[in-house]
């Protein structure tokens, strides 16, 4: 959590001018996230390994005595306005937060109306999760004020609004990372058995860097789903050799020797970076717990060169500040992170190179493309959580 008290103390100001009334809204936090190794294996069953990131959403919110919710979005300027009783799919930012209420719906929760405020420091479209954000900062809201439901079964809940009523495909990693995450540690998530376990990452004496492209995307217009369904189609021909497997994660390499050259090479690909990736994760996992950032760096570097050439989601903006940044002194490993096709690259950066680092990037980058690029520095932050504003 980044906005300091002064500023969350203002945002309730602005809260009772625009709606009015004199009751104080209460405010919740759910931070975006960046996952350090680990991608497009989540929905194929693997491993990932996000950090909450300390840049996140939050909400401003107070119960109504009627069914209407009334929301506004600062970082949009966008108002809107509808009724608990009809959820209806509208194509809009809205739509996330909207699932978010069917489902808690559909799992017999009752709801009253709200106004709510969002606001933040996450940038939008940019592969760090803004999505699953607004999605766990609303349920946690709703959650709190009429049933307290446990943050792995809200992760679940908010994963099914994407999925289900949104329409992106994504996997759980997002969700879970957002509402599990732990302050100094990544999460070793599983995404088969939802076995999940905390990897403390003070031993790397390193920070990460999110360096965006300025390249945005949007999951549910990209290449993404295609993605996804390249991956049903490989598993169908898998498990025309090993009907027992359910995700392509459950595929050894041994098994994958002897059936990779009977497959077409699109799907050879998919395939070889799923099963690889969760390896890398596994030894970067390793890494951490050994103190060694070289180790853990290089798995960072060896992602994203699958993610470049066997699953085919980078950028030629992606690439280039990829490699910039592995090139500057300090910096361990670097690899495009998120979904691709636009996005943000991740960097683990030796703590005493974080500024060179800031010094030197931005004007490499820009010289390179033409673009100018954004920059966080983050710790891995906390998950979801309510925010005592005032004593």
């Amino acid at each position: 959590m980044t906005l300091d008290r002064a500023a969350l103390e203002e945002k309730k100001t602005e809260f009772l001018s625009r709606f009015g009334g004199e009751a104080p809204p209460r405010i919740y936090f759910a931070p975006g996230r960046v996952n350090l190794i680990g991608d497009h294996t989540d929905y194929n069953g693997g491993l990932v390994m996000p950090i909450a990131t300390e840049q996140g959403t939050y909400l401003a919110w107070r119960p109504r005595d009627d069914p209407r919710v009334n929301i506004y979005s600062h970082g949009l300027d966008k108002e809107t306005e509808f009724d608990l009783v009809n959820i209806e799919h509208q194509g809009d930012w809205s739509d996330y937060l909207r699932g978010v209420i069917l489902m808690l719906k559909e799992n017999g929760i009752s709801l009253k109306g709200w106004e709510g405020a969002y606001f933040g420091d996450l940038p939008l479209e940019a592969g760090l999760s803004s999505s699953a954000s607004l999605e766990l900062v609303t349920a946690l809201a709703l959650s709190d004020e009429s049933n307290h439901q446990p943050p792995q079964e809200l992760a679940l809940l908010s994963h099914r609004a994407e999925n289900e009523f949104v329409g992106v495909n994504c996997g759980i990693m997002d969700q879970f990372a957002s509402a599990l995450s732990q302050e100094g540690c990544g999460l070793l998530l599983d995404c088969h058995t939802e076995d999940h376990q905390q990897v403390e990452l003070s031993p790397l004496s390193s920070t990460a860097i999110i360096a965006h492209t300025g390249v945005t995307r949007k999951l549910s217009s990209s290449p993404y789903n295609q993605r996804r369904d390249e991956c049903q189609k490989a598993l169908e021909m898998v498990r025309s050799e090993y009907p027992e497997k359910v995700d392509l994660s459950q595929l050894d390499v041994p098994e994958w020797n002897e059936i990779k050259e009977n497959l077409p090479q699109l799907y050879r690909n998919r395939i070889e970076h799923v099963i690889y990736e969760n390896m890398r994760v596994k030894k970067a996992a390793e890494y951490a717990r050994q103190a060694d950032p070289k180790g853990f760096g290089d798995m960072m570097v060896g992602s994203h060169r699958s993610l470049r050439d066997l699953y085919e989601v980078s950028t030629t903006e992606l690439d280039a500040l990829q490699d910039i940044s592995v090139k500057q002194s300090g910096v361990w490993g670097a690899r495009m992170t998120g979904a691709g096709f636009g996005g943000c690259v991740v960097s683990l950066v030796d703590n005493s190179f974080v500024n060179d680092y800031l010094d030197r990037v931005p004007d490499e980058y820009l010289d390179r493309t033409g673009r100018k690029g954004r920059f966080y520095v983050t710790r891995p932050g906390r998950g979801m959580h309510q925010v005592e504003v005032s004593d």
